[in-house]
């Protein structure tokens, strides 16, 4: 194990989990296969401090009701070319573009804890869009 590794472990014995966490799920959304790859270390780490329920979630396999049912979400997002969603991406994204137009619901996520944790190349003009 590197020393880094070590490190990081040993770093996690220092932390405390809440009694009441509610499940991680870590939805992720990739092109060429990277961010689901940190998904699934994310998914790992959680388990490695004591979180007792999450998952990894392909985006393909979204659907806005269970989606919606979630309290704890880290967004996994990878950007495809210059800016877009990747592949399996697409759908979530134009659901959510059309959550932003409607104006009925301001509070969609109420009750929802999330991060984003966002991947790019620098080179491109619309470097890590879909984190943004």
């Amino acid at each position: 194990m590197e020393k880094n590794s070590v490190e990081r472990v040993r770093s996690f014995a220092n932390l405390t989990i809440p009694g009441n966490m509610p499940e991680v799920v870590f939805y992720f959304g990739s092109q060429t296969g990277t961010a689901e790859k940190f998904a699934n270390q994310l998914e790992e780490d959680a388990e490695r401090l004591g979180v007792e329920q999450s998952k990894v979630i392909d985006f393909n396999n979204f659907t806005p009701e269970e989606f919606c049912a979630h309290k704890f979400v880290v967004f996994v997002v990878a950007t495809h070319y210059e800016g877009d969603p990747c592949d399996n991406t697409k759908n979530f994204h134009k659901w959510f573009k059309g959550l932003q137009r409607d104006k009925s619901n301001p509070t969609p996520f109420k009750g929802m804890k999330f991060t984003v944790f966002g991947l790019g190349d620098t080179s491109y003009e619309q470097f890590n869009e879909m984190g943004v």
